[in-house]
């Protein structure tokens, strides 16, 4: 059964054949912040360029998820940030789950960059809300920066 499980977590954090050739792919060093809970009350993906939008997108989250996301440097000369929340969300997300969820790659054409999200979803209901926040970051354009998330179902 052991064996069973960690094949199939590989399988589902691994990326698929149906994943896209990404033009470039989120690296750990893109990768800000992942907070299970604390985020925004409301789901949503923003592009972040100056440091009035991040204060303001600041405030929106609980006070730990602040504290921790004030200590990031950002330089909006040359890069914005990505977020993207899940709102209200009672579907668990555990270490599995959450290890193949988030920021996958960037497709980008003549006009416009379009940001790939995966969500991993499982059947597992937590008793309460929760409210998961992804953060990564992303070289500035002048491209418009679109958004689209693909959900997995993990199952149980």
């Amino acid at each position: 059964m052991k064996l069973t499980v960690a094949v199939l977590a590989v399988l589902l954090a691994s990326p698929s054949q149906d994943e896209p050739q990404y033009t470039r792919k989120f690296e750990k060093k893109d990768l800000v912040a992942t907070a299970l809970d604390g985020g925004p009350k409301s789901a949503g993906a923003t592009v972040i360029s100056s440091a009035e939008q991040w204060a303001s997108f600041l405030g929106q989250c609980s006070p730990d998820v602040q504290t921790r996301l004030k200590k990031t440097k950002v330089d909006f000369g040359n890069e914005v940030l990505l977020t993207f929340a899940l709102g209200p969300y009672r579907p668990s997300l555990d270490a599995w789950e959450l290890s193949g969820t988030g920021f996958r790659g960037v497709i980008e054409t003549a006009d416009r960059v379009l940001v790939h999200f995966r969500l991993v979803r499982s059947d597992a209901i937590r008793m309460e809300d929760s409210f998961p926040l992804f953060v990564a970051r992303l070289p500035k354009t002048q491209k418009k920066i679109e958004f689209k998330k693909a959900t997995v179902h993990s199952g149980g």
